[in-house]
């Protein structure tokens, strides 16, 4: 264990001196404040060891011996003061700079007001509207959420409290977590505390300063304007303290810090603690530390440099997983000839999470992580809720509800509030060093060793966190990366650690030049699908920031963000503006959001699936649970699964379709034809595949299939045996193939299989037996004669003055003799255009949804309204808009892209004048032959009819 005395320095104990600049201040801190190989050591600024500290425990602590600080406390806002030392006793030692004249909104310099802590002061109404700060580096991967105020400079906090009477004769300790961006601490106006840490809390002796049973005064100073340690996407975008300030009174000999950790092999636990004061109280010899779990107990004896560790067995053994969260207490005691001295309290869970081969293990069965991205962009959290319990554990619900039980903190570490509710609900997270790549994401000092040693004592007391991470998309370098390795698995064997997130990025195969062997336990898999089975590593695959269904931000969500204080990154009016661009108002613009949504939820079933079906694959990191609206061209870019708010996106993913495919036991298949579309009486051929990770095993399990219509109609169906099925990794259960059934009318269907209470479905398009159509007056001239075979009666090229229709290229000479003898017609065009149906990765593509009227050119297609994977096959890229001459109420299809629109099926010529483009009606396919089917009777009846 740490000694946090090992690393003491002889910076010593710094008085104030005229003129000192804090850059100058900071640089030295880096340098002596704490070592390299030592989280703890003394504070540069103040001169005090830190130590450890808990704020705001879980189960809570004894009241006698804390206060609170937190609450209101009076507050003045400076612009950037880099002479505060120098001009400390004239701005804010004497009494008449703290007046209460000013406003929360109207606050200006050398003005008071009130303001909490903790909490934000932008989030309190301080700073100046319309105003927002870009992050140091990377402001590309930065969320756009703006506070209605911006602030930049120093914040001052002053309070004025009694120290407890009852206090008087024992240690006392000032105790606070990390501020944003950089404070100092003064006490009584002596320096105490210059905190900039990456997510610690601790605490600093003031026994010294302060007197029992009279008024001290605190007063605080934090700054935007320097950078910040926290890591994570909103840097310098918030300033304030954002945990909890308390006092605490310990005795002369304290329990320092403890924690306890599960042993899950030998069925028990050990704590370990650090007892303080030994020396200096003469207190040597007598002292025990006494552990109590469930009624059972052990001692063990206070020596050498106090250092303890305490075994206990567990009689009621309960491992701890996302499945079954079991949680024990201990009680922690320090004696001394048989009497409490000191105590305290600590939670823990015993779980056994490693690596055999490529495969990971849980408890000592295998393990599949179904992760996601977690990040700061929480506008509740933001309001100060970052220490809510219970709103911590709703957000955790949100995500198990949707079947995850594993996140990734990109670039940051949560605080413990959000830790103790993934400890209870079952979750496990991956904390991440604030790197990207070798790059600090804010201009601090680079010392990623400091940083995994404060991630490691400050966070290794709960189970939930699985996973070490040195930050994203990169490294630190072979050498570095391998004595981070080596010094997390010595201090936290229970713990993956990974170089960075992110190593094979999009490359297949492995790309290997990341997350080598000896820095890294697992490696990072492609962003975007990949060939079953091209991607091998010799350890688990992790796929990085799967996925990342990028969509447009909702317009509609703009009254939502008042609720929180902050200004909507895209409006009702910037969305409307956009739109008119393309001769396009709201009646299309609502229609393409949902559609949007509908899109985004089809490709992540399919790329989950997809996933899931891979032998080599372990788990992924789908990206991610919130919308993150980072600036994407014109608009703003939502690939989370879920709003800004934590709401399900209109017409998207709901938690009960996801979990059909997203929870540890899944049923998956391979079906030919791959789109499901099927003629009646084609052969549908299926190979079925369970991941059971879930429960126990399956005994004599049978396979039930089904397929459905969508009035509930069971059109076709079976049973399978399949025998026992263990649980653990993907296994192929079962074959069978079926004759599409036939039906009167084209129809949406699903595919329905079940086994052992784990189920999925899929969509599916059946179609009746295509009797040859009658095409009487209908000429295809030109390449359209092709398509002639498909219907009777349709009169040949030569006779094209006669048709009451001529089908015909657009562009094409027989589309221009028509247009000339004033005959109806049906332009074709860009039908061997790219196919126009996957969505960008983080950025906008030429896709982002498509929707469609209901009209009679799609009368024999079961569309639903909007672009899914049933279209896929036909869909490729139509006319850029806008359209001379069409209205939008005239468009029957229309693709939104991420900066153009495209207009798929419009008429032309006052409805004389039918054109496809992007449809590739020439495909020897079902969707294509009834797609072309309704557009000629659309045509002759007039192509501009809904």
């Amino acid at each position: 264990m740490y000694s946090m005395r090992d690393s003491e320095t002889s910076g010593g104990r710094r008085k104030s001196t005229a003129a000192v600049l804090l850059v100058a201040a900071f640089a030295a801190a880096a340098a002596f404040g704490a070592s390299e190989e030592e989280p703890m050591g003394v504070d540069l600024w103040g001169g005090r060891e830190r130590h450890p500290a808990v704020i705001n425990p879980v189960l809570g602590q004894d009241p006698a011996n804390i206060l609170s600080l937190n609450g209101e406390w009076e507050f003045a806002v400076r612009r950037d003061a880099p002479t505060h030392n120098a001009s400390w006793g004239d701005k804010f030692q004497k009494e008449k700079v703290w007046r209460s004249d000013g406003g929360i909104s109207t606050l200006k310099q050398g003005e008071t007001s009130k303001a909490k802590i903790p909490g934000f002061v932008e989030d309190q109404g301080f700073g100046i509207p319309t105003r927002q700060c870009r992050a140091w580096i990377c402001w590309w991967d930065c969320s756009t959420g703006a506070a209605s105020d911006f602030f930049k400079g120093d914040a001052w906090y002053r309070r004025t409290v009694e120290i407890p009477a009852a206090w008087k004769g024992r240690r006392i300790w000032l105790k606070t977590g990390p501020v944003r961006s950089q404070g100092w601490f003064w006490v009584n106006d002596e320096q105490v505390a210059w905190v900039h840490s990456y997510g610690g809390t601790f605490k600093y002796e003031i026994t010294d300063l302060v007197r029992p049973g009279e008024k001290a005064k605190f007063v605080i100073e934090v700054t935007s304007s320097l950078p910040s340690r926290r890591g994570g996407w909103d840097v310098r975008k918030y300033t304030g303290i954002e945990r909890g300030v308390e006092l605490e009174s310990t005795p002369a000999v304290w329990i320092d810090d403890a924690y306890v950790r599960g042993d899950f092999d030998a069925k028990g636990a050990e704590a370990r603690v650090r007892v303080e004061g030994v020396a200096e109280s003469g207190a040597a010899g007598g002292l025990k530390v006494r552990v109590t779990v469930e009624g059972a107990s052990a001692e063990a004896p206070v020596e050498g440099d106090g250092t303890v560790s305490v075994k206990i067995p567990l009689a009621n053994f309960r491992p701890w997983s996302p499945e079954h969260p079991e949680l024990y207490r201990a009680q922690i005691e320090l004696l001394r000839g048989g009497a409490v001295i000191h105590a305290r309290r600590e939670r823990f869970g015993v779980r056994k999470l490693e690596v055999r081969g490529k495969d990971i293990y849980l408890n000592n069965r295998p393990y599949f992580l179904r992760g996601v991205g977690y990040h700061a962009i929480d506008f509740g959290y933001r309001q100060s809720r970052n220490w809510d319990r219970e709103y911590r554990r709703q957000s955790v619900r949100r995500m198990k509800d949707f079947g995850f039980n594993f996140c990734r903190n990109h670039c940051r570490v949560e605080f413990p509030e959000f830790f103790e509710a993934c400890d209870e609900e079952g979750f496990l997270v991956q904390a991440e060093l604030p790197y990207y790549n070798d790059w600090p994401c804010d201009g601090f000092d680079f010392n990623p060793v400091r940083d995994a040693k404060e991630l490691h004592v400050h966070f290794r007391r709960y189970p939930s966190f699985a996973v070490y991470s040195h930050g994203n998309e990169g490294g630190f370098g072979l050498s570095l990366a391998k004595k981070m390795y080596a010094m997390l698995k010595a201090l936290d064997p229970d713990r993956f650690v990974i170089e960075q997130d992110g190593d094979c990025f999009s490359a297949v195969p492995y790309c290997r030049e990341f997350n080598l062997p000896g820095t890294s336990d697992f490696v990072g898999g492609p962003i975007k699908e990949w060939p079953r089975g091209s991607c091998r590593a010799d350890r688990p695959i992790i796929a990085h920031e799967y996925l990342n269904l990028s969509v447009k931000a909702n317009a509609a969500l703009e009254a939502e963000f008042a609720k929180y204080g902050r200004k909507p990154v895209f409006t009702r009016a910037m969305r409307r503006d956009w739109l008119g661009k393309f001769g396009l108002s709201d009646f299309w613009g609502d229609r393409l959001q949902l559609a949007q949504h509908s899109l985004q939820s089809h490709w992540f079933k399919h790329g989950i699936e997809s996933a899931r079906l891979d032998p080599w694959c372990d788990g992924y990191l789908y990206w991610s649970i919130r919308d993150c609206m980072a600036r994407n061209g014109t608009a703003f870019s939502a690939q989370g699964l879920i709003d800004p708010f934590g709401d399900v996106k209109p017409n998207g993913s709901t938690p009960e379709y996801t979990r059909k495919f997203n929870s540890p036991s899944a049923v998956l298949c391979d079906t030919y034809p791959e789109s499901r579309i099927c003629a009646a009486g084609e052969k549908v051929k299926n190979a079925v595949w369970l991941a059971h990770y879930g429960g126990e095993g399956m005994s004599a399990a049978k396979l039930s299939w089904a397929v459905v219509s969508a009035a509930g109609e069971r059109l076709a169906g079976g049973e399978i045996d399949v025998g026992d099925q263990a649980t653990g990794a993907l296994r192929k259960i079962a074959e069978f193939d079926f004759a599409a059934p036939d039906v009167a009318a084209a129809t949406r269907a699903e595919l329905r299989l079940s086994v052992g209470g784990v189920s999925n479905d899929w969509k599916m398009w059946l179609f009746p037996r295509r009797a040859v159509k009658s095409a009487v007056g209908v000429c295809f001239a030109g390449k359209t004669s092709t398509l002639a075979g498909r219907y009777t009666g349709a009169l040949p090229p030569g006779r094209a003055a006669e048709a009451k229709l001529v089908v015909a290229e657009r562009g094409s000479p027989e589309a221009a003799a028509a247009t000339s003898r004033g005959q109806r017609l049906l332009l074709i065009a860009n039908t061997a255009t790219p196919l126009n149906v996957k969505l960008g990765w983080w950025w906008l593509g030429n896709l982002v949804g498509a929707a469609f009227a209901d009209a009679p050119a799609f009368k024999y297609l079961p569309h639903s309204g909007e672009l899914d994977g049933l279209f896929f096959r036909v869909f490729r890229t139509g006319d850029k808009m806008p359209l001379k001459g069409v209205g939008e109420r005239d468009l029957l299809c229309v693709c939104e892209g991420g900066e153009d629109c495209f207009g798929y099926l419009y008429p032309e010529r006052g409805g004389r004048t039918l054109v496809s483009s992007g449809f590739d009606v020439y495909a020897d396919l079902p969707e294509a032959k009834a797609l072309l089917d309704g557009m000629i009777e659309a045509a002759l009846a007039g192509g501009g009819d809904r």
